[in-house]
């Protein structure tokens, strides 16, 4: 995940794609609490929520409780929030970074797809000829190279063009000319 946030903020311009998913506590310092009750009231829209309940209940127990205190949630302007267009990749980018780690980590990515994008089922069969133990890359990598323990592919799909991901891993800094050969 370390490697891949770094990836998706190299890979990513524009998009909140670029931003950790786990948050950034400068942003969230900034914060107050009327600036969150404000989103929530613009984004609000009870015909657009999920609640999911798992454990020991009785559903004729719950529903009524539900239905009680979900059923008065007001309706808010269910805004779509807009999301700044991210240009498109004309040149490569790179980002390096020397960790104090004896491991190597190399990820590629390109710009992937949306979700209803009706060449996915293309892109994961991509992911599938790639990855796992019999994969391609497993087998040129790994296998005839020894060039890393574990190598894969995997997509990205999501609400906006997301990724598509290769990585390796090594247990060991790769030579300049093993980073070309991988």
């Amino acid at each position: 995940s370390w490697g891949i946030r770094r990836l998706m903020a190299t890979l990513f311009t524009a998009h909140p794609y670029r931003l950790d998913p786990s948050g950034d506590p400068a942003a969230v310092a900034v914060l107050k609490r009327e600036d969150l009750e404000r989103f929530y009231r613009r984004i609000r829209d009870p015909k657009a929520m999920v609640v999911s309940v798992t454990g020991d209940f009785r559903r004729e127990d719950l529903l009524p409780l539900l239905q009680k205190s979900l059923g008065e949630i007001s309706t808010g302007s269910g805004e779509a929030i807009a999301l700044p267009a991210e240009p498109p990749l004309t040149s490569m980018r790179e980002h390096l970074e020397v960790t104090p780690r004896q491991e190597g980590l190399i990820l590629i990515g390109f710009p992937g797809m949306k979700l209803t994008d009706p060449k996915i089922p293309e892109a994961d069969l991509i992911e599938a000829i790639l990855s796992g133990g019999g994969g391609r890359l497993f087998d040129q990598v790994r296998e005839k190279r020894g060039l890393a323990y574990t190598v894969g592919a995997f997509a990205m799909h999501g609400v906006d063009p997301g990724a598509f991901l290769l990585y390796a891993m090594a247990d060991r800094v790769l030579t300049p000319k093993e980073q070309v050969d991988l």
